[in-house]
């Protein structure tokens, strides 16, 4: 959470605010603001999602926050393939790499890159 205030990621588009829901497996008694007996911390990802939004609603940050926020699934200091996204065009994949590498380096330089 903290990671992403750095990032200027305080309020989710309505497009991340669904895949959150849809995507992360939090246990029972966790509140939304992810207050609980377990600090509210994430147990699992959904394997699959089909996120579809125009262009510029945080469809990057819709997938990668619930994949990076996932306990157990993406540990950033392995050097190996952890999570698979898949873009339509090479362009797109390079983004989204770029992005997910700032995300897990807290870089503040996120900004309009990551739609």
């Amino acid at each position: 959470a903290a990671r992403l205030a750095a990032l200027d990621f305080v309020r989710p588009t309505p497009i991340q605010a669904a895949a959150l829901d849809a995507l992360l497996v939090v246990p029972p008694g966790v509140s939304s603001e992810g207050e609980a007996e377990d600090e509210g911390k994430v147990h699992g990802l959904h394997p699959a999602a089909l996120i579809h939004a125009p262009t510029g609603t945080g469809k990057t940050l819709a997938f990668l926050v619930p994949i990076l926020a996932a306990r157990g699934v993406v540990e950033p200091g392995k050097a190996k393939t952890q999570a698979v996204v898949v873009a339509p065009t090479a362009e797109l994949a390079v983004q989204v790499y770029k992005v997910a590498r700032r995300l897990v380096a807290g870089d503040v330089g996120v900004g309009g890159a990551a739609e």
